[in-house]
């Protein structure tokens, strides 16, 4: 009963501290500036991107240099992107607010992506000169 206990404390603690740390990484990804020569080559407009570009956007950060120290954070953002759209999926259609939150929080693993994309290409070219 108590290990049962101490597996349930230790889970929450876990999941408390992932989410923190994928909040974290979201807000640093939503503060950096994003080239002119990245969103030409993602074709887009300006910063403003959707839960529907996070893949696109992740596969192109995967092309430039994989760095270990940033990819725990590339997965963690994916892990964090998926359980939000499995929420949006078990409870959107209950709860509508859970829709628009969920639509958020991808949105905004999306611009991470972006950023990261930012980050290594500007790394690539940098390294390249």
């Amino acid at each position: 009963m108590i290990a049962a206990l101490i597996l349930i404390v230790s889970i929450a603690a876990l999941a408390q501290f992932f989410l923190s740390y994928v909040r974290a990484l979201l807000l640093a990804g939503a503060q950096q500036a994003i080239s002119s020569v990245v969103l030409e080559a993602c074709s887009l407009e300006g910063v403003d991107v959707t839960s529907a570009d996070f893949h696109r956007l992740m596969l192109r950060a995967q092309l430039y240099s994989n760095r270990q120290s940033e990819g725990s954070a590339m997965l963690a953002v994916r892990v964090y992107f998926s359980m939000v759209g499995l929420l949006r999926l078990t409870f959107g259609p209950l709860i509508p607010a859970v829709c628009s939150w969920s639509n958020q929080e991808q949105a905004a693993c999306a611009r991470f992506a972006l950023a990261a994309l930012n980050r290594r290409v500007l790394l690539h070219s940098d390294a390249a000169n």
